[in-house]
């Protein structure tokens, strides 16, 4: 098995030095401006669409109770999941459950669950 080298030894010049001959940029500021201008903006319309999801969720919640709403929620999740994450996740969900119940000394059937 081959060692990792020791870094710590190395000089950092070495490696800043051999990145910067390495490595030319190839994109123009125009590009990049033009990137960032449209990344900004999906991050904003990304953060008012999770508001209004919130603010859904926050009617269901004060009309039908919080139970109502968190289970709307995973609803909400799970359907947007193919057939495969949705028995990955139920997978997933009873092996959790079974190691709280080891952790909180209970003994949880798999089987019966």
């Amino acid at each position: 098995m081959q060692q990792a080298p020791n870094l710590g030894d190395a000089n950092p010049r070495a490696y800043t030095r051999a990145a910067r001959e390495g490595v030319q940029p190839s994109l123009d500021r125009e590009f990049i401006e033009g990137f960032y201008r449209t990344w900004a903006d999906l991050e904003e319309r990304i953060n008012q669409l999770q508001e209004t999801k919130k603010n859904m969720l926050g009617k269901v919640r004060s009309v039908h109770g919080r139970h109502e709403a968190e289970a709307l929620k995973l609803a909400m999740r799970l359907i947007a999941m193919s057939d495969r994450e949705r028995a990955e996740s139920t997978v997933f969900d009873r092996l959790a459950r079974h190691y709280v119940g080891l952790l909180n000394g209970e003994v949880i059937d798999l089987e019966t669950e």
